[in-house]
């Protein structure tokens, strides 16, 4: 299957690179890659994740990062990634 990022979930994940990079780039680098792995994970196993607050959303957890998605005609589209911390709306 494959995988597209929604606008937010975009932002989301640059977000995060950016928030981490003010600290250690290198971190950021890695810690954003192995959420790309997650998310890529997706295209083997598009089931993989547990049912979210819409009737179409699922969900999985990566370290602290809920990241949603939504399959549409074979397509896994990731909503966005989250901080558990944050506010999930």
């Amino acid at each position: 299957m494959q995988i597209r990022y929604t606008h937010r979930a975009e932002n989301d994940y640059n977000d995060i690179f950016e928030y981490i990079a003010k600290d250690n780039l290198e971190i950021a680098v890695k810690f954003t890659e192995l959420i790309k792995k997650a998310v890529n994970n997706l295209s083997f196993f598009p089931n993989l994740g547990k049912k979210g607050t819409t009737q179409n959303d699922k969900y999985i957890i990566h370290k602290n990062y809920k990241i949603t998605y939504e399959i549409k005609n074979d397509i896994i589209y990731i909503k966005h990634i989250k901080h558990g911390a944050q506010d999930q709306s």
